[in-house]
């Protein structure tokens, strides 16, 4: 029978292995980001008010669009907030780091390229003269600790829209706030020389943020997922080259590819995976109807939230991508303890294996990793 004392000890050792389950280690190199889009939609009422006898009333518009503007930037001031965007155009927005900030704008998006270590300013884009459906306000955060100071960021938004929302005169529920969280690292980092590694338990965003004392809405949904680019080997695309004259000439090296990765997949049990090979951007949503949606610069995954097998793909056969983007979606019981650790660890070594069966070469070819985190909710008065 175990003494007091070494059953404690046995204790506290099985705590630690428990939490050493549920912790992945990461190139020390990884880059952390976290922006906030806050959506409020045109009401019917506000949109009559826009409205003249001749249809839009482009003054009364200009108006409209410069107020919210001008009062966004004075309470992102007044609440610490040094990068922040005004937006009124119907696009996608989506953050990525760039050496240089700027704003890429095309038919469907607004990529905007920044990075939290050296950039800051209040930026807008849009229209004086075209009426949007909603407007969006984008928050992004600045300075080296990002993860650390995430809650605090969330916290100074939260109060920023209290104010903004009271200064405009418009009830602070009809906003909608959605917290994003990226990290993003090299697969590859070791075998190209950098060996320093940290260690990150990647807990729920709304997990994390309770432990900080702020409590988000019962009604907050949550989810995560990983984004992976793979480049395509050269002995693979040299291959389907071979069948050049064919009608659809590299069917068979993306049928190949998929079978590949979803043989692994079954392997290692991981059981949703999307393999997208037409140069767009793949985004997943969990209230959409149909798995897979296509526009012309994005893709719309929707995977289930069972435990089944789920493995999605969208390609062009007639046209060749030296790119790959895999996505993967943990489910439930992947991440039962809040954590997403114990899932990025083996989809880690998964990613390995599966680039080993595809030749890629570690030293050589980089494949980037980027985890996101997103959570959103209509706004309520949360403490602060």
């Amino acid at each position: 029978m175990l003494s007091n004392k070494q059953a404690n000890k046995h204790r506290t050792s099985l705590i630690r292995k428990k939490s050493a389950q549920n912790k992945v280690y990461i190139p020390a190199s990884n880059r952390e980001n976290q922006y906030l889009l806050i959506e409020f939609d045109l009401s019917e009422d506000i949109i009559a008010q826009l409205m003249s006898t001749n249809g839009l009333n482009t003054v009364a518009l200009s108006s409209f669009y410069l107020d919210f503007k001008q009062n966004f930037f004075k309470f992102c001031k007044l609440n610490g907030i040094d990068n922040a965007m005004f937006v009124a155009k119907d696009k996608l927005v989506r953050v990525r780091f760039g050496e240089e900030s700027q704003v890429i704008e095309t038919a469907e998006q607004l990529i905007v390229f920044y990075d939290p270590t050296r950039h800051k300013g209040y930026k807008a884009c849009y229209d004086k003269g075209q009426l949007a459906s909603k407007l969006v306000l984008a928050v992004f955060a600045t300075g080296e600790d990002i993860r650390e100071q995430a809650v605090n960021l969330h916290q100074r938004t939260t109060q920023m829209v209290k104010e903004f929302a009271q200064a405009v005169g418009q009830d602070a529920s009809l906003f909608k706030i959605r917290d994003h969280q990226h990290l993003t690292y090299e697969l590859y980092a070791a075998e190209k020389g950098d060996k320093k590694t940290q260690t990150h338990g990647l807990r729920f965003v709304p997990t994390r943020y309770n432990q900080q004392s702020l409590i988000l809405p019962q009604d907050t949904k949550h989810h995560g997922y990983v984004v992976v680019n793979v480049p395509i080997p050269m002995h693979l695309i040299d291959q389907a080259e071979r069948n050049i004259a064919l009608e659809q000439p590299y069917e068979a090296l993306y049928k190949s590819i998929a079978r590949t990765l979803t043989d692994v997949a079954d392997e290692q049990d991981v059981y949703k995976l999307a393999v997208i090979a037409n140069g767009r951007q793949p985004i997943v949503r969990t209230n959409q109807n149909e798995q897979i949606q296509v526009s012309d610069e994005l893709v719309y995954l929707a995977f289930g939230e069972d435990e089944e097998q789920e493995y999605l793909a969208d390609w062009d056969p007639s046209d060749l991508v030296d790119t790959l983007s895999l996505v993967f979606k943990p489910t439930e019981a992947d991440t039962q303890n809040y954590s997403f650790g114990r899932y990025m660890t083996k989809l880690n070594s998964v990613l390995k294996q599966m680039c080993h069966m595809m030749g890629v070469e570690p030293e050589r070819d980089n494949v980037m990793v980027r985890f996101h985190q997103n959570t959103q909710y209509q706004f309520l008065n949360l403490p602060r």
